[in-house]
């Protein structure tokens, strides 16, 4: 039976994703896509009792979606993850009261790309802190010129991994994802060139359409 959801997903292009949000009794679980610069709601579903809920999407090539979860508690923080959709059968596991951050996504691999890559992008962010925090100290109050270094060559290292992680994902919606949500400090001449490296089927996607509408700005 399996097989068959499978191949039925496959042939009509589009995802079945399977939903298990531990400690949920109750709520609503919507897919949502940015629109105009407005989020939209493609498919959603009532949960009542039952933590385990399935949702249905057309979808012609990968694209990056929220699930966000209504808890019917006035509060939305943690409750909206951002995910790369792909065709055929997707699952995420996580929980109700840490739904963003226990969240794991299985069966797509450009979303097992952008995990990686958002761990890196962390990683300098914690950096930039850690420097931050030592720039406050009066203990290092004689090394400010060190500490201002330290914090442009992080800055520097980090633009420099967007643009490669871009250029490396030309014939995917990470390319262009990368450089319209992390590239502000690239330069035109760099953002160009990672849209002049992207294949047509990209180009042509709503994400290749957004970073070319950067370079108009």
């Amino acid at each position: 039976m399996l097989g068959a959801l499978v191949t039925a997903c496959q042939q009509n292009k589009g995802m079945n994703l399977q939903v298990e949000v531990q400690g949920l009794k109750k709520g609503m679980l919507y897919i949502e896509s940015i629109q105009d610069s407005l989020l939209v709601a493609l498919d959603s579903v009532k949960i009542r009792g039952d933590n385990q809920v399935e949702l249905n999407l057309a979808l012609d090539q990968p694209e990056m979606l929220y699930l966000h979860l209504d808890k019917n508690d006035e509060n939305d923080f943690n409750d909206r993850l951002l995910f790369f959709a792909e065709q055929g059968e997707m699952s995420i596991q996580s929980s109700r009261e840490a739904f963003e951050n226990d969240a794991v996504v299985i069966g797509s691999k450009t979303d097992s790309i952008y995990r990686i890559y958002r761990e890196v992008l962390t990683s300098f962010a914690k950096r930039d802190i850690e420097l931050f925090q030592l720039s406050i100290d009066p203990e290092y109050a004689t090394k400010l010129d060190s500490i201002s270094n330290l914090a442009t060559s992080n800055e520097r290292r980090k633009f420099v991994y967007v643009l490669n992680f871009a250029l490396n994902q030309n014939n995917s919606i990470l390319g262009p994802y990368s450089v319209v949500h992390d590239g502000d400090g690239l330069a035109p001449k760099w953002k160009d060139s990672v849209y002049q490296s992207l294949v047509d089927e990209i180009k042509n996607s709503p994400m290749g359409k957004s970073l070319k509408a950067l370079l108009s700005d």
